[in-house]
């Protein structure tokens, strides 16, 4: 599937939700959708042994891992990957993962030799921005990129949202229309730096006119829980600042110490964090059993068969994964209606706590934050 060009369609203006239209080869299709990762991507390989249905979602997306210098990548289960979104008709992007401390780290050169790796692979071509590039720099190396690419390849920029925030915002601007697609690297919305760049993004996408040409932006290596700010689902976090797809962190194993994966495997039904569609957040066994005299988690668990092809670990997640989508798929439907979104979102303590925690600024305090940034 190819993207043919992304339109704002619908905007409430009161919490800063943008409705998109994503015109395809194959159709089109609204944003703020979670993409297949490479953990979803595993379960329906299991589950299309037992010739059950895959995840519904036109995008997929493929964590690549590095050594801990970032020198290092290992392709292995890209080009299968690949060929998985082809058959089934999806967007693949891959992602290559760096942790915050390679991103810190990160050189031009470094990011211009994983680019030329990639350019080689796939056709969506990720570059990352390494945090302090300005948008000077960036337009000449951008250009160079570009020269680089075959007819039917796309340049796919990565800027982390923890970017110098004095070039945050230029970029994002200069980027959107340009490119379909903007990855932004994603962390817990706790970094004072991150929330204020995100801020800017939100009222930056807020500011593109219905019917005009946007850019989608795909928050990749997003928490899937947000278990700083009251366990809240990272794709439902991350769509309040402007957050098109998302595509969670992965768990890369091998590089994971071994009292880790240990605790990992050992983890019992109780302690896994279901999403709860009556809080709007994640809970667990012990929790749902003292709010509401049940345990949801092994009512889920209960009610799937074998004949499914996932064990429990995977089923709580697979099932709360759909659940957090539907809830995406209301706001969507909400910002149509011109319903009170505000009001929709208060009804929910996990949403309003969420809101509450990171402390997301009045309209009127956002504005004046843009025309400061609109001086550099």
């Amino acid at each position: 599937m190819e993207i043919n060009n992304v339109k704002v369609t619908a905007k409430d203006e009161i919490s800063g939700f943008v409705n998109k239209i994503i015109s395809t080869d194959m159709g089109d299709f609204d944003n703020r959708k979670i993409a297949v990762s490479n953990f979803m991507y595993g379960c329906e390989l299991d589950r299309l042994i037992y010739e059950k249905d895959i995840y519904p979602s036109n995008f997929q997306t493929f964590h690549i891992s590095c050594n801990q210098k970032g020198d290092e990548w290992d392709y292995t289960g890209l080009m299968n990957a690949q060929e998985h979104a082809e058959k089934y008709g999806r967007i693949f992007i891959s992602y290559p993962q760096r942790n915050i401390t390679q991103l810190d780290e990160l050189s031009i050169e470094q990011s211009k030799e994983n680019f030329d790796d990639m350019r080689g692979l796939v056709k969506l071509v990720p570059f990352q921005l390494p945090i302090k590039l300005t948008l000077s720099a960036w337009k000449k190396i951008r250009v160079e990129l570009l020269s680089q690419l075959q007819k039917d390849q796309e340049l796919i920029p990565l800027i982390s949202s923890k970017h110098d925030s004095r070039e945050f915002p230029l970029i994002i601007k200069y980027e959107i229309g340009r490119s379909k697609i903007i990855g932004i690297n994603s962390y817990e919305i706790r970094n004072i730096s991150e929330i204020s760049n995100l801020s800017y993004l939100r009222e930056i996408n807020k500011s593109i006119g219905v019917f005009e040409d946007t850019s989608l932006f795909v928050n990749f290596g997003h928490p899937r829980v947000l278990t700083r700010i009251a366990n809240f689902p990272g794709p439902l976090g991350f769509s309040f600042f402007a957050g098109d797809i998302y595509s969670e962190k992965t768990c890369f194993i091998q590089r994971m110490y071994q009292k880790v994966i240990k605790k990992m495997f050992e983890r019992k039904p109780k302690e896994y964090l279901m999403y709860d569609v009556k809080e709007r957040k994640y809970t667990n066994s012990p929790q749902q059993r003292g709010w509401y005299g049940e345990d949801v988690t092994r009512k889920i668990l209960g009610g799937v068969s074998v004949d499914e092809g996932l064990n429990g670990y995977k089923v709580h997640k697979w099932v709360s994964q759909s659940l957090v989508q539907r809830d995406l798929d209301i706001i969507t439907s909400l910002v149509y209606k011109k319903s009170n979104l505000v009001q929709h979102i208060n009804n929910y303590s996990g949403w309003a706590t969420f809101l509450h925690e990171i402390k997301v600024p009045l309209i009127s305090e956002q504005e004046k934050l843009t025309e400061d940034h609109n001086q550099y």
